[in-house]
């Protein structure tokens, strides 16, 4: 059975139209477990516009996503977690056009051989966006960390060691 979940969605002004981001999982009939991300533009009357998109990886498990507007990048940053090995999750991003297409490849915001996952970011609405996630790297002695990166055009990163933890 194919299945879709994790739904996020952002707002274009420059546009007026809404980007989804949600999970989707195939049917295999190997019986693998598989997901993608999936995105798909929206008038504001909810009506599709254009075609779906498949982002990141097309193997493995991804998911979780989220996503903001960036008018100056005129498109749309698409964060989530992937599924990297059986122990741990990493976070990625792909900058998306405001009509679909990919300005920039997908890259790590973090790939550490620790369990990093849900993804959450904020934008200035310009250039500028904030990733946090939930980071196990310190499990032993903090148990559950939150990690963050900020980025702005042309995305050089800065990274930040724990911003806050709970």
């Amino acid at each position: 059975m194919t299945c879709e979940g994790d739904p996020a969605v952002a707002y274009n002004p420059t546009l007026n139209q809404h980007m989804a981001a949600w999970t989707y999982s195939p049917e295999k009939s190997d019986g693998a477990i598989t997901s993608r991300i999936n995105a798909q533009r929206l008038d504001t009357g909810g009506a599709l516009v254009g075609g779906r998109l498949e982002v990141g990886a097309s193997a493995g498990y991804a998911g979780n996503p989220a996503l903001v507007y960036l008018t100056m990048a005129h498109g749309f940053i698409v964060v989530w977690q992937y599924l990297y090995s059986a122990s741990s999750n990493n976070i990625y991003q792909v900058l998306l056009s405001d009509f679909g297409g990919t300005l920039q490849p997908t890259s790590a915001i973090s790939a550490l051989s620790s369990n990093e996952t849900f993804p959450a970011l904020a934008s200035n609405g310009l250039n500028g966006v904030q990733f946090v996630w939930e980071a196990m790297r310190n499990y032993s002695s903090t148990g559950i960390d939150i990690y963050g990166i900020h980025q702005e055009l042309p995305f050089e990163d800065k990274y930040l060691p724990v911003i806050f933890r709970w």
